[in-house]
This record gives structure tokens, sequence and C-alpha cells, in this order.
């Protein structure tokens, strides 16, 4: 996904644009409206910019890691729950496969979608503890690429209570965005607020 291909939304993009021109792209940012009007799409086609506009870095191969969802420095993170195929413990890790036909089959795509999809229409899906630890480790680590990683988070309403308990993982490495993302469904439990996409995404530069 590339900015020239989402409609609507100018004056964000617009933004974003500049943000990355003035060099000044904010270590976490913040998505956030109804859901099925293209938050996941922008939130990809930022992460694309920053990623693919590095003087160091090979434009062509940059493009196509990102086309397919692959580029080893872009992680993500949306709500799981078991299935047929992992019955314990699930982590984005395990449908990563799933994930990447669900945004280019559906790129505006909802929760109830990507439930579907995963055929647990009937479970209750969250980011857990196990992600929240799994992605502290990959920030960790040294870029493979030897410039930026990025994580997006998507549905950050789905953050399960004991992860927020904890305060590492997500929480901390989000900062601000993780504050935003504090208005959990616990506090605010109208349709408006349950029916918004959150997605956080976050920069860090090796």
């Amino acid at each position: 996904m590339r900015f020239d291909q989402i409609y609507g939304h100018e004056s964000q993009i617009k933004a974003l644009r500049e943000s990355i021109s003035l060099g000044r792209v904010p270590h976490a940012q913040l998505f956030t409206g109804p859901e099925g009007v293209g938050m996941l799409a922008i939130a990809i086609a930022f992460m694309r910019a920053v990623f693919c506009q590095e003087p160091n870095a090979d434009k062509s191969s940059c493009d196509l890691k990102f086309d397919r969802l692959t580029h080893p420095d872009l992680h993500f993170i949306f709500p799981v729950a078991a299935n047929t195929k992992v019955k314990t413990k699930p982590t984005s890790d395990h449908f990563l496969q799933d994930w990447r036909l669900f945004v280019e089959n559906n790129r505006f795509g909802t929760l109830f979608d990507w439930y579907q999809q995963l055929e647990i229409e009937n479970k209750q899906g969250q980011i857990g503890v196990l992600d929240s630890e799994e992605i502290t480790k990959k920030l960790s680590l040294t870029a493979y690429e030897g410039g930026w990683k990025g994580v997006v988070v998507w549905h950050g309403l789905t953050i399960a209570l004991d992860v927020w308990q904890k305060r590492d993982g997500i929480t901390c490495k989000f900062n601000r965005c993780g504050r935003a993302l504090a208005n959990h469904p616990t506090r605010d439990a109208s349709p408006r607020a349950i029916n918004k996409v959150r997605i956080c995404i976050n920069f860090l530069k090796i």
C-alpha cells in the first residue's frame, strides 16, 4: 500500500509526508477512526514511506517487501484467539500468513472480517502477554537492514488487561501512543468507542 493508492484522507497524508520530508518522524503515532475507512492502509503506507525513502535503502527491494508485508524490520501485532490450527497460546506470529492474505485481499477489513478468516467468530480475540513479550524482544534487536524498525498494533483496544498491568512490553514501548490506547473498553464501553479502530505504530532508528 502506498499513499497514492489511498483515496481520501488528503490532509492526514499531507501531514505524514511533511513529517518525513522534514525529518520529524514521530517515535509513536496513533491512527484512529471508524472501521472500514482505511486506517490500516494509511499506517502501512506511512511505514513504507519512512522505510523505503531512506538514503541507503534499496527502494525496489523495499517496495517489494512491503507489497508482500515481509520486510524483516516491519512487525505486526493484532488480536488472535485459539482455533483449529493453533489450539493453545496463540500469538500474532502464528497467524502471519493469514494476516498477509487478509490485508492483501481486504485492506478495509473489519475486526469481524478478521475473526471470520481465523474462524473464531464466536470468540473474543485479544493481544496478550505473549505478544507483548515477543515484540519487546524483537524491538531490542538490531535492525536486519540497518535502518528503521517498526511495529503496527492493529485494534489496540483488544490489548489484554494483564498486559497493561505488567506495564512493560507493548505499553512501555509505545509511550505516548500507549497512553492514548489506554482508553480501554473497560473504561469506555460505549458502542461508539468499541466500533472505532485504533492502530498504534512505533518507530525505532538503529
